[in-house]
């Protein structure tokens, strides 16, 4: 769940949260994202050998492509995929001075992207959703990505609450998956244009879900 900088007046759910626990929320969440660039950011999360971690999947109308700037065989980490321009709290975060992987939805690559992308890869991806883009297959694809990286988690120790959002139907027996209404439902509509899309009317009752569902936590 992204934290919009424009509007500093709303905090999302975890920035209350962080808040109400006396911890430093450190937030790699970003508008757009795929849950492959999820799964980095767990990988991330890991190594910065996070306390806790909150894990939310999203949805398979999105898409990774390697910028003009890509190199091949270069590893991929979470800081070479772009961060600018979001609005997203998650920017003081992850350096963006290699970005060169656009991970986002298809629509924003096809019509509003957020970096600079030529004309013909716009195409191509026009040419994908129109004539392969399977959503079927997507979904599992994507619930395969995500699970393995609560799998990561688990083996790395760190206590964590997954909300898996639109791939709730999954199997995810034996994960400490969320309770309860979730912010991918947008429960009470959606919130002026900020970027995680809930009103802070919505993020008082995620923010009560989480405290009920994080007890534990020390």
């Amino acid at each position: 769940m992204s934290s919009d900088t424009r509007w500093p007046d709303q905090p999302s759910f975890l920035d209350q949260y962080a808040d109400h626990r006396g911890w430093q929320h450190v937030s790699l969440a970003r508008p757009g994202a795929t849950n492959f660039c999820i799964h980095l950011q767990i990988e991330r999360a890991i190594q910065d050998r996070a306390n806790y971690v909150i894990v939310g999947a999203t949805s398979s109308d999105r898409i990774d492509v390697a910028g003009n700037a890509y190199n091949q065989n270069l590893p991929i980490r979470l800081d070479l995929i772009y961060y600018a321009n979001y609005h997203a709290a998650s920017e003081k975060w992850v350096d963006n001075t290699h970005a060169c992987i656009i991970s986002d939805t298809l629509n924003n690559v096809i019509e509003h992207s957020y970096t600079d992308l030529d004309s013909t890869t716009k195409d191509t991806v026009k040419q994908y959703l129109r004539d392969l883009h399977n959503f079927d297959i997507e979904d599992r694809r994507n619930y395969y990505i995500i699970r393995d990286g609560l799998r990561e988690l688990d083996r790395a120790g760190i206590p964590y609450l997954f909300i898996p959002g639109p791939l709730f139907y999954f199997d995810w027996s034996g994960f400490p998956v969320w309770q309860g209404t979730q912010p991918w439902d947008m429960p009470d509509g959606i919130g002026t244009r900020i970027i995680n899309h809930n009103p802070p009317v919505a993020h008082k009752k995620f923010f009560d879900l989480l405290v009920q569902q994080t007890a534990k936590w020390a």
